[in-house]
């Protein structure tokens, strides 16, 4: 009988590869989820949120590259890259628990919206604790992060800047997870069991 070793490494690495195709597929269902949530938000703020043509620019947390910048094609190390999606995660999830609260007060019957923003917010809050795991499997730092800041998120401004805020967030939130999607794909692919 042949007696197989397993060093503590090569065990952190296959927890890794579960973790990361775990996250992978997680991702890809809170991107969609994040497109249906943009639909929903939309279809029940009453009417148009900008001038035609002149859409509102994304939200995105201060401290990170915006996830279509140049930054990503600079060969980010997996570190590096896995802090930035969890910088975005922890920001989102306080942002879009903002939105809701907003939500519930400018749309309080408006349930499937409602609904929405809570599985996305949880969804979140998985995709924050599976990067958080694998960061500190791969013994990466863990960014420290305090709550993060909205812009104009005060209780006096009007519903209408309310909701085009809001809108703004859950567009940077969709955006940013394509870009979680795409960066776990390439983890999956430094990491090929994970698949």
């Amino acid at each position: 009988m042949e007696v197989i070793q397993v060093t503590a490494d090569q065990l952190a690495s296959s927890r890794n590869q579960g973790y990361i195709s775990k996250t992978y597929n997680l991702s890809q269902l809170l991107w969609k989820l994040s497109q249906d949530l943009l639909e929903e938000y939309e279809k029940n703020q009453g009417g148009p949120l900008w001038t035609p043509g002149y859409p509102p620019s994304p939200l995105y947390p201060a401290g990170v590259p915006q996830p279509q910048s140049a930054a990503w094609g600079n060969g980010l190390s997996d570190e590096k890259l896995l802090q930035h999606n969890f910088i975005a995660c922890v920001s989102y999830s306080c942002y879009l628990q903002v939105v809701q609260q907003q939500q519930q007060e400018l749309n309080p019957k408006a349930t499937s919206l409602h609904t929405v923003l809570e599985t996305v917010i949880q969804h979140m809050k998985t995709l924050m604790h599976n990067i958080e795991t694998i960061m500190v499997s791969m013994n990466f730092t863990v960014p420290k992060i305090d709550q993060p800041m909205l812009p104009n998120s005060n209780s006096h401004s009007g519903s209408f800047q309310q909701k085009v805020l809001g809108y703004r967030i859950c567009l940077g939130c969709n955006l940013w997870l394509e870009r979680t999607v795409k960066d776990f794909a390439l983890l999956a692919s430094r990491y090929p069991s994970s698949f």
